[in-house]
């Protein structure tokens, strides 16, 4: 096997360097590293040709400990003894040239055989770096790394994404800091031009990318938005009137709603004013009892902080929050006109199928996958607001087509949280939804990012299921890819 250009272009400008790699899934990111640990014992070789020096190649999954063996194994053409580490195994031999470890377990395997002391190792690759962060056994590694500093060894990271920081303040910060505590020189990564020329297709990998982008014209762009000024932003856009029509309809019909509740005796205090958007809904919730009005006026509350908080951009979203709550029924004894003709308004835009295209691309994707797979297949779902996996449940749940091909959808959230005041999750149903998909009873499975504590139960290499969480753009989650066969954003 040989060097495609644009790895060849990398392991030359790395050299002897301590570098991160930052390459896409599919593109040989571990023969570049392979290639590196060869190349660095070379070196070691014609500088000290008595010492014995050893190469480490940590991963953070037990999984990969296998697979990244064999890969650096096929690429060396077996020139080096590779030792495999993870928990449960016993200690390794002591006369490998390259360990194979998770970093737990290289920790634990260190302090017992000197071969793995300090002053031996001549390069440490962190194989999908960016776990390099907070109390993971990575950054235990790193620090000590720093405090034993050698003139020797050489630090490579490995990454398709450096960071899960989103903002670009924090993605800089992130970077300065993951470079600075692996004492790196360099950051490398080949351009798409490289890429492609060198022959990689993204679309042949692991990542499907669907083109469509369905953002609503006129919201505030990405990298204009300040998260603390959320709400202040919503209301100058509605009071300077440059809000998409979507959410002015929406405030439109909670300002009716209170227009109608203040002519009641019940004290009724709008709670618009309060920056803690949960608090309008909970205000709402209270007060129930009082009159039939407040068990809508919830939900439209809810409707407008999910506006809000998707900085106006997840429309069929709403849309569908208020299908499944009946909240397009005015079912009030006091039923005003003006309450009438604005949500006529929002009801108007729920009876256009193309509102609810994102929706129906799910749809179709779960129906595709289920085809081609004969059924033998589990999905996962990641979205970021307890809400969505609710609202995606539900949708799911109640969809005619997906129920008579036999997908039964589940949802995981926090389970200390609740999705709004009325609709609450118990621990034990949290844990009756993974148990139902851990025994295929449930094959799709809709999941803030507390799934991502409990997705080693999918990886057993027993499992006769193909895993593919879809990546939707309904509040992105940015989970991790090499879990699963597949991996589509769905967008």
């Amino acid at each position: 096997m040989e060097l495609k250009l644009y790895q060849r272009r990398v392991v030359e400008e790395a050299g002897n360097k301590n570098v991160i790699i930052k390459m896409p899934t599919g593109s040989g990111k571990t023969f570049v590293a392979a290639e590196l640990i060869k190349r660095k014992f070379e070196r070691d070789k014609e500088f000290a040709p008595s010492n014995e020096y050893v190469a480490v190649f940590l991963v953070p999954t037990c999984e990969l400990v296998s697979q990244q063996a064999e890969a650096i194994k096929s690429w060396t053409n077996g020139m080096f003894k590779i030792a495999k580490h993870k928990g449960g195994y016993a200690n390794p031999e002591s006369d490998f040239t390259i360990l194979v470890s998770t970093p737990e377990a290289f920790r634990r395997l260190q302090p017992n055989l000197t071969k793995l002391s300090w002053k031996n190792l001549s390069i440490i690759v962190f194989d999908e770096v960016h776990h390099v962060l907070k109390s993971h056994p990575y950054r235990e590694i790193a620090l000590k790394l720093i405090s034993n500093k050698l003139s020797l060894r050489q630090v490579v990271g490995l990454s398709a994404s450096l960071t899960y920081a989103v903002e670009i303040k924090s993605i800089k910060n992130a970077l300065s800091r993951l470079c600075n505590e692996l004492s790196t020189e360099k950051i490398l990564s080949p351009t798409s031009e490289e890429l492609i020329a060198g022959g990689y297709h993204p679309q042949k990998g692991k990542i499907k990318v669907e083109p469509s982008h369905d953002i609503p014209e006129g919201v505030i762009p990405p990298f204009a938005r300040k998260a603390h000024l959320m709400y202040e932003s919503f209301k100058q856009r509605v009071h300077k009137n440059t809000a998409t029509p979507f959410a002015n309809d929406i405030w439109n019909v909670v300002l009716a709603f209170e227009a109608e509740a203040k002519k009641l005796p019940f004290n009724f205090v709008s709670p618009l004013s309060n920056i803690k958007l949960s608090s309008w809904e909970d205000y709402a919730h209270k007060k129930r009892k009082e009159h039939s009005l407040f068990e809508q006026l919830e939900i439209w509350y809810v409707a407008l902080r999910m506006i809000v908080q998707t900085w106006e951009e997840e429309q069929v979203l709403v849309l569908q929050w208020l299908k499944i709550n009946d909240g397009l029924k005015v079912e009030i004894d006091c039923s005003s006109k003006l309450i009438c003709e604005a949500i006529e308004r929002v009801k108007d835009r729920a009876s256009n199928e193309f509102n609810f295209m994102k929706l129906e691309r799910l749809k179709h994707f779960l129906f595709t996958e289920y085809e081609q797979y004969c059924g033998k297949f589990r999905c996962i779902i990641f979205v970021q607001q307890r809400i969505t996996a609710y609202i995606i449940h539900d949708f799911l749940k109640t969809c005619e087509v997906l129920k008579t091909k036999g997908v039964k959808s589940g949802f995981v959230i926090a389970s200390a949280s609740a999705i709004t005041p009325s609709l609450k999750v118990s621990p034990t149903e949290v844990s009756n939804q993974i148990e139902s998909f851990r025994s295929g009873r449930t094959n799709v499975l809709v999941a803030t990012s507390v799934a991502e504590e409990v997705r080693s139960v999918y990886r057993k290499k027993d499992q006769k299921h193909v895993f593919i969480p879809i990546k939707i753009l309904f509040n992105l989650y940015t989970g991790t890819r090499r879990a699963f066969n597949k991996c589509y954003h769905l967008l």
